[in-house]
């Protein structure tokens, strides 16, 4: 069975740069559908970094702080156009009744005065604000459809609509323009922090579509995820307990932070935007050398945090209640894994890819980071660069005229595909947190392998997964390999230091048979 839908804007994504995109294409008069097949790792986002005040020397000092962090890979038009876009996403949030407000322990020092940057709620941000959009996104006529994308429609170079898949049934979306905005790779990465609905389709269908990505070999490590406790999963807890008196400590019964490395976790915000990169480093160098605890990790311990502080985060300390884990009295067991994607679809300052009409917001671009995230500027990609992808789509669709559809793209259907269970088992054993050339260079070659001799072939959303699956992996593992240093948060063992000739992105797009071809 086969439903046909017409709209102005598609929007692909459920979590805030979804919504945010959505009210944004409809506010500009766009007749918007948005699909999407959850929430994402929205209602984790506590809130977001922003430009708060209206002076530019705040907007530079920001500007400078991320650049900082990314270690000169960011797109800077992009990233600025991001923070100045920021604090108008602030007022669309309240004015569709989001309790939000100042940010007050999200405060800089800057040479002229303190800034306060960011805003939250009292609660989790995303957990707080998405019922808020998905209602106010209903009482102005934005269709919401439940299910999965698989395959962009793509005419003459433009993009065209897209073929989705709910309750088994297959959909035809016609749209003048379509945003991406589901969010990083996720899954392709073992054990990570993602919810099981952010699996890279934003990147794969703007390769299937014709589009580059970037910046795939940049991933972010959270440093305290915790392990040993199934009924809570992979759970990160929160880095700014540290600056309350949080300390850490190895199998062996030792502050390592301190004793190791020569620094009090209270302190940690003075290595710079880094330090959570930095961090997990250490974290992970413990556990590797044989001081972790018994589920491999090592102890977060926040006995002398003030209760208040930890009450915050009420999403988390009510998880671990349920669980029966009580943080003001019970050490637990953290590591690092993978968390933030700072890759994904490239993108201008108008959030618009180099295929006509599709564009992209949230964790699904890659520049807006660089080599590095700064905290809350999470939040920050999924509202304001949300914001400017939906006007942006809303524009675009207005100088389309008639929509003739096309037809599904064989780009990524002539792509061979692994199975999940290969394809997960390669990237753990390659894309550690500290790589090295052999490792990364046996799972190029175990991947290509390990690939399916046939050629996909129909309009089966299943394998076209495990081909988009294989052909990220792939190109995850191929920058990696293509990158001969460490910079932000991309560490190889064999190059430690950063390579100045290295400043720059690598992208890649699809040949006409498939293949990946590195742009830059």
């Amino acid at each position: 069975m086969t439903e046909t839908y017409h709209a102005d804007v598609l929007v692909l994504g459920g979590g805030l740069s979804g919504y945010s995109a959505a009210l944004r294409a409809r506010k500009a008069g766009a007749e918007v559908m948005l699909l999407s097949a959850g929430a994402g790792a929205s209602p984790n986002v506590n809130g977001f970094c922003a430009w708060t005040d209206g002076r530019e020397e705040s907007l530079n000092f920001l500007k400078r702080m991320a650049l900082e962090a990314g270690r000169g890979i960011n797109r800077q038009k992009l990233l600025e156009a991001g923070l100045r876009n920021s604090a108008h996403a602030y007022q669309d949030l309240a004015a569709y009744g989001v309790p939000i407000r100042f940010d007050k322990g999200r405060t800089m020092a800057t040479p002229n005065g303190p800034i306060t940057c960011g805003y939250r709620t009292d609660e989790e941000l995303g957990k707080c604000a998405l019922p808020i959009l998905r209602q106010a996104a209903q009482a102005q006529g934005i269709i919401l459809l439940s299910g999965h994308v698989y395959a962009p429609l793509v005419q003459n170079g433009q993009i065209r609509g897209a073929i989705a898949v709910s309750e088994g049934i297959r959909h035809t979306i016609l749209a003048r323009s379509v945003v991406l905005a589901m969010g990083g790779l996720g899954r392709l990465f073992p054990s990570s922090t993602y919810p099981g609905d952010v699996s890279g389709a934003a990147a794969a269908f703007a390769l299937a579509a014709g589009a580059s990505v970037g910046d795939m070999e940049f991933l972010s490590y959270e440093p305290a995820v915790l392990c040993g406790l199934e009924q809570v999963g992979s759970m990160p807890l929160p880095t700014a307990l540290y600056s309350k008196g949080c300390v850490l400590v190895n199998g062996l019964g030792e502050r390592f932070m301190k004793t190791r490395y020569g620094i009090e976790e209270r302190d940690m915000k003075k290595r710079g935007p880094l330090n959570k990169e930095w961090l997990a480093a250490c974290i992970q160098r413990e556990i590797r050398e044989g001081r972790g605890t018994p589920n491999g990790g090592v102890w977060y311990d926040c006995r002398d945090v003030d209760w208040g502080e930890i009450e915050r985060f009420t999403l988390k300390t009510a998880r671990l209640q349920a669980a029966g884990v009580d943080l003001k009295t019970t050490p637990v067991e953290v590591r690092p894994q993978p968390h933030s994607h700072m890759g994904g679809v490239v993108v201008d300052e108008t959030c618009m890819t180099d295929i006509g009409g599709l564009f992209a917001c949230g964790e699904a671009v890659c520049g807006f980071y660089g080599a590095g995230r700064l905290a809350g500027f999470g939040g920050t990609s999924a509202v304001s660069l949300g914001d400017i992808a939906g006007a942006s789509a809303a524009r675009y669709a207005k100088t389309v005229g008639s929509i003739l559809g096309g037809n599904v793209p064989q780009i990524l259907r002539k792509a061979r595909f692994s199975s999940p269970q290969e394809q997960v088992a390669i990237m753990k054993q390659a894309f550690p947190l500290y790589k090295q050339a052999d490792a990364l260079q046996e799972g190029i070659s175990r991947l290509r392998k390990t690939q399916s001799n046939e050629m996909l072939d129909g309009d089966d959303p299943d394998t076209f997964a495990q081909a988009a699956a294989a052909t990220l992996s792939l190109a995850v593992l191929l920058a990696a390999d293509m990158r001969w240093e460490s910079r932000g948060c991309f560490l190889r063992e064999d190059y430690p230091t950063e390579n100045p000739d290295h400043v720059h992105s690598i992208h890649f797009s699809l040949d006409s048979n498939g293949q990946l071809r590195a742009n830059s």
